[in-house]
């Protein structure tokens, strides 16, 4: 007798027929090549800090092996699939960031053999340690302002602006704090304030000890909202409050970060000597030493009071 098989089908394997004369007849279970490998050994933290967490295990020495995928999650059941899938490849490690400091997290590791079986997973659980921040309230009421700057106060909000313009060539004027940093580190510069007009960038300058590490940081109303409003400057009861991280707009790249150590610093911000009097007025500065950190009456949403 001759059995012959055709298919149409470019790359079909054909790897088992059975003939036998009883119709209840049929495999049961799966082929050798059908066993799951083996769970993940070795699987350990390899570093777990407040910006990042390694993991690594042993590499797998099964010949059928094609990957490793890492699921994690907030619980130790941690679900398998798109939503936990942190990461897959063949390498025996995995990177994970952008996670809350000082949160628990659970990670699930598991094998895949190349016709797709998983293993058994192996979960390990990561404290992710608390991140030791430091923050610096710096409110124009307690600033010393020189010569040109008043203060004022709009919808609740205290703030300084240049009362007239000046010279283009005069010295900035400058609310100017003194205050107590107290850990070393990198401190982002947050300020609460209005912008000049939706046509022109708003300057302020920030100095630190007498330097100026920025070179200079600007504001902008973002769009689409920068045609909407204070097209003549910002006009007294017309003020729009925004609390923004600092960017640089120096040429030499964006910085909006102050290295600082430990102990007494003195703090300024220069205002341009033409924006007035309808200029930018400035309310606070906030510097963090948590990337995570937002003021607390931050608010992405823009309220013009329309």
């Amino acid at each position: 007798m001759e059995l012959r098989l055709e298919s149409a089908d470019d790359g079909l394997c054909l790897d088992l027929a059975l003939l036998t004369t009883a119709a209840g007849d049929h495999p049961t279970g799966t082929d050798e090549r059908d066993t799951p490998l083996a769970a993940v050994t070795g699987l350990h933290v390899a570093e777990a800090s407040p910006d990042q967490v390694r993991l690594a295990w042993d590499p797998s020495p099964d010949a059928a092996f094609d990957r490793f995928s890492v699921y994690v999650g907030d619980l130790p059941d941690v679900v398998p699939g798109n939503a936990s899938l942190l990461a897959s490849g063949k390498g025996p490690a995995a990177l994970d960031w952008g996670f809350a400091a000082g949160s628990v997290l659970f990670y699930n590791v598991l094998a895949y053999n190349n016709r797709g079986l998983s293993s058994d997973p192996v979960t390990v659980r990561v404290d992710i340690p608390k991140r030791a921040a430091a923050t610096v309230p710096l409110d124009i009421g307690q600033a010393a302002l020189s010569s040109g700057l008043q203060r004022g106060e709009s919808k609740g909000v205290a703030f300084a602006a240049l009362a007239a313009p000046l010279p283009a060539d005069a010295v900035r004027p400058q609310a100017t704090w003194k205050a107590t940093v107290p850990a070393d580190g990198l401190y982002y510069v947050w300020a609460r304030y209005t912008t000049l007009d939706a046509q022109r960038v708003s300057l302020f300058w920030i100095e630190c000890d007498g330097e100026s590490p920025l070179k200079g940081s600007n504001w902008r109303l973002r769009f689409p909202n920068t045609l909407t409003r204070h097209q003549g400057g910002v006009k007294p009861g017309e003020e729009t409050w925004f609390c923004d991280k600092m960017l640089s707009g120096y040429w030499a790249g964006p910085a909006d970060g102050l290295r600082l150590s430990a102990g007494e610093h003195a703090f300024a911000v220069g205002f341009e000597p033409t924006h007035a009097p309808n200029g930018p007025r400035l309310s606070a500065l906030f510097l963090s030493s948590d990337p995570a950190y937002r003021p607390p009456d931050f608010d992405p949403r823009v309220d013009f009071r329309k």
